[in-house]
C-alpha cells in the first residue's frame, strides 16, 4: 500500500466521483482507478460500489477509510 493510494480513496469517497476525485488530484480517472483496483486487490476486498450514480464505499471501504484518514493526518505532522 502507498500513501497515494489513501490520498485518491480519501478523495474519491469525499468526491463520490473518480472523475471529480482525478481532476482535484491534478491525476487522470485511468490512474485513479488503478490506484483504486490495485488497493482493492491488495486488501483482497471491494473498498467502492460502482454504479451511474457514482462510487460509494462498500461497509469495509467505510472502515478503511476512516484508517486512510488517520495515517494521512499522522503524515501530515
Amino acid at each position: 500500500m502507498r500513501l497515494e493510494q489513501f490520498e485518491f480513496l480519501i478523495v474519491v469517497a469525499q468526491k463520490k466521483s473518480m472523475q471529480k476525485a482525478a481532476a482535484e488530484l491534478h491525476t487522470s480517472v485511468q490512474n485513479v482507478s488503478k490506484s483504486i483496483k490495485q488497493l482493492e486487490d491488495e486488501l483482497n476486498t471491494p473498498v467502492f460500489i460502482r454504479n451511474k450514480f457514482g462510487v460509494f464505499l462498500t461497509q469495509e471501504g467505510e472502515a478503511i477509510y476512516n484508517i486512510a484518514k488517520n495515517i494521512m493526518e499522522i503524515e501530515c505532522f
